[in-house]
């Protein structure tokens, strides 16, 4: 950069001596980011330029090894963001499998070793002692009650734990508990004959149970949304 910032002055050339004007403790101070962008800058400028710097030690060859250094360099800095995001990845990737094998034991294994709790109940309780996963944690857990405009219980509707095979009814208070879901991001959906109510993404902390109150087929002009707690969210939805 010193080189072509002489060869700028020696022929007057004042704009291209401006851009590469800059001290080696400037550089030095700069984020790697914007150093990466200093240099590579420098480096597009000086290309075209390089047949002509002979005259100041500075070769076609010289310019391409400024090159690979600056790719190089480059990077090197991005390993670390790039290494956290296959790690982000991999945890996602973790987590998925993890709800996957949660809901096979649930939906699956427990359902037939609870067919042999009546005619072999050792080998039940031996399968239960033996069992890693508790299937009472109340993070695995959705109470939701609806009612309509009028205050009485909604009887007829199911509630699903979407991408999951697990399912609830409404009974004839209007309540419906659905178990043993997976603790993470979950999305939850309401079937009733008012319509569909979809409750978007909800998050089943482990230890924490997640109680719903929906009203619907309210002629509102808009919804209203309300969070009494932190684990608990009511909500009235429009039909």
């Amino acid at each position: 950069m010193k080189a072509v910032y002489t060869y700028a002055i020696d022929n007057n050339d004042q704009v291209l001596a401006d851009l590469m004007k800059i001290s080696q403790s400037e550089l030095f101070l700069k984020k790697n980011v914007d150093l990466v962008t200093n240099v590579q800058g420098a480096i597009n400028i000086t290309s075209p330029l390089a047949a002509s710097l002979g005259a100041y030690n500075v070769s076609p060859s010289m310019v391409a090894i400024w090159q690979v250094l600056c790719n190089q360099f480059n990077t090197l800095i991005s390993n670390p963001k790039n290494a956290i995001a296959n790690r982000e990845t991999i945890n996602k990737n973790i987590q998925a499998l993890l709800r996957q094998s949660m809901i096979l034991l649930y939906s699956q294994a427990d359902q037939l070793a609870f067919q042999f709790r009546d005619t072999n109940i050792n080998y039940y309780n031996n399968y239960r002692a033996n069992r890693k996963l508790n299937p009472n944690n109340m993070s695995t857990q959705l109470r939701i009650h609806v009612i309509d405009r009028f205050n009485s219980p909604v009887t007829s509707g199911e509630v699903f734990i979407l991408g999951t095979p697990l399912m609830g009814s409404l009974d004839s208070k209007g309540y419906c508990l659905v178990n043993h879901i997976p603790f993470g991001q979950q999305g939850v959906r309401l079937t009733t004959n008012f319509g569909d109510v979809d409750f978007g993404i909800i998050d089943f902390k482990k230890g924490k149970s997640v109680t719903l109150h929906a009203q619907v087929g309210v002629n509102a002009t808009s919804p209203i949304v309300k969070k009494t707690e932190e684990d608990t969210v009511t909500e009235t939805v429009e039909k």
